[in-house]
């Protein structure tokens, strides 16, 4: 029989044992999870102090996955990022340190799980059903089917991600933690939410500019003897394109006489003959034109008969001493002899003769014989060709370059082996509108001794104008059309 005090003892000293088996468990637990807060906070330091290293935006992103992946000893960890609110989300960093998945179906699965899990708050949990533990509450499987179609499409047994937030501000990005074995990482996750943003943001926002990148990228390609040849060949550039060169300004071209005559008829009458032709050479005093004379002979012999008539007239009124009856018979006769007189005079100048030496120019009158003329018709038109007038014309955009005294060099269409020098010398004060375009008309002389100049030949010509810098002259065109287009 055993003894009651014995039983009690025995019992007294199981609960003794019992409660330091007890108090020893959880000690070790609250160690456990001192020392795992320990290396959390570790790691959160050195993950901050990591990212002050970085200026570009993926490679810090790189940088905290892979230390969130040696921390919480997970299989994979995805990093999503936006630029704002309104843009898409997009694969910043991936532990693989491929982009192998991004454009398939692994890609489009996380991008459809990273956008339900930015809406979310607080850290978010998914775990396999066949092994759910009692750490995940069921709570935190509601509204991640995105989250649960990716895992199961990829054969995980756990997901966890954390929206990565700013207090107050919309989610930026999202941190995915693909397959980990530790169940306290929420808390870990939810810690370094925070901080992580507030750096990646401000990175972003020091982070170069897509062109700045690239100048970037080809000054680092650009190293030793290529370097210094390239920069050896831009300040080349950059001083062959400041060196001053004459303005020089397109302009057509037409050849005038510098002096022209124009041959009209002097009475009225027919043509009878016509002995000269354009392009004919004349000097003064020759025949260009005869005018019929039977005309000025019949209305001649008409007025010499009238004559004779008013002197009878007069002479017998006198003899019947009918004094105011002679003097108007007298006055009758005064006016026909006048009127003969002027007949006379006519046909002394039956033949029209060149005023000036020079060429015709104009005046075909071969197939208008025995045509009436009318007093002042133009018959020809003569001018001396020794020096011939250049018509410059100017555009209207380059006007205010072109001064008096400037020289043009200039070619003709007819000699275009034959290069032509001039100097301006007037420039007409109106604009005039040539085939459509407003142009100034200048005008320079230009000698023709042997002839070979002719009136109404074109050619083209270029003004030197004043010197500029080279880039000046070719860009500054288009430089004023762009800011007339874009309405600067």
């Amino acid at each position: 029989m055993i003894d009651p005090s014995t039983l009690a003892r025995k019992t007294a000293n199981a609960d003794a044992d019992c409660s330091s088996a007890i108090d020893a468990a959880e000690l070790d637990a609250r160690l456990r999870q001192a020392d795992l807060g320990l290396r959390m906070l570790a790691a959160l330091v050195e993950l901050l102090s990591a990212l002050d290293a970085h200026a570009d935006l993926r490679a810090a992103a790189l940088e905290v996955a892979r230390l969130i992946e040696e921390t919480l000893s997970a299989n994979r960890v995805l990093v999503f990022w936006r630029s704002d609110s309104k843009s898409n989300l997009s694969l910043v960093a991936d532990t693989t340190g491929s982009d192998s998945g991004v454009s398939g179906q692994f890609g489009r699965l996380a991008l459809a799980a990273a956008e339900e899990a930015i809406v979310r708050t607080g850290c978010f949990h998914w775990k396999d059903n066949a092994s759910q533990s009692s750490t995940f509450a069921s709570r935190d499987r509601g509204g991640l089917m995105a989250v649960s179609q990716f895992a199961k499409a990829n054969g995980l047994d756990k997901v966890v991600g954390v929206p990565l937030q700013c207090i107050g501000e919309d989610a930026r990005g999202v941190i995915l933690v693909l397959g980990t074995q530790h169940d306290e990482l929420g808390d870990f996750l939810e810690t370094v939410s925070e901080p992580v943003t507030h750096k990646l943001v401000s990175i972003e926002s020091t982070q170069p500019t897509w062109l700045e990148q690239k100048v970037r990228t080809w000054t680092e390609s650009l190293r030793g003897t290529k370097r210094r040849w390239i920069t050896v060949t831009i300040i080349g550039v950059i001083v062959l394109c400041l060196i001053p060169l004459p303005y020089r300004i397109p302009a057509d071209i037409e050849l005038q006489p510098n002096q022209r005559r124009y041959v009209a008829v002097p009475f009225d009458g027919s043509l009878m003959s016509s002995l000269v032709r354009p392009g004919d050479l004349v000097q003064v005093g020759d025949l260009l034109a005869e005018i019929d004379p039977r005309e000025l002979e019949y209305e001649l012999s008409g007025i010499n008969a009238e004559l004779q008539r008013a002197l009878q007239e007069k002479k017998g009124l006198m003899a019947e001493r009918n004094v105011a009856g002679s003097q108007i018979a007298g006055l009758e006769s005064q006016r026909l002899q006048s009127e003969a007189d002027l007949l006379l005079h006519r046909r002394a100048n039956l033949e029209i003769r060149s005023p000036i030496s020079g060429v015709v120019v104009r005046g075909d009158l071969e197939r208008s014989q025995g045509m009436p003329m009318t007093r002042g018709d133009t018959l020809f038109e003569i001018a001396p060709l020794e020096i011939m007038q250049v018509d410059v014309a100017i555009p209207e955009t380059d006007v205010q370059y072109v001064r008096i005294g400037m020289e043009v060099d200039f070619f003709l269409d007819a000699l275009p082996g034959r290069a032509l020098k001039g100097t301006m010398n007037w420039i007409h004060p109106r604009a005039e509108l040539l085939d459509n375009e407003n142009v100034f008309i200048a005008r320079m002389e230009l000698a023709n001794p042997d002839l070979l100049f002719r009136p109404g030949m074109h050619g083209r010509a270029r003004i030197r104008s004043d010197r500029h810098p080279m880039v000046w002259n070719y860009l500054h065109k288009p430089f004023h059309a762009l800011r007339h287009a874009v309405g600067w």
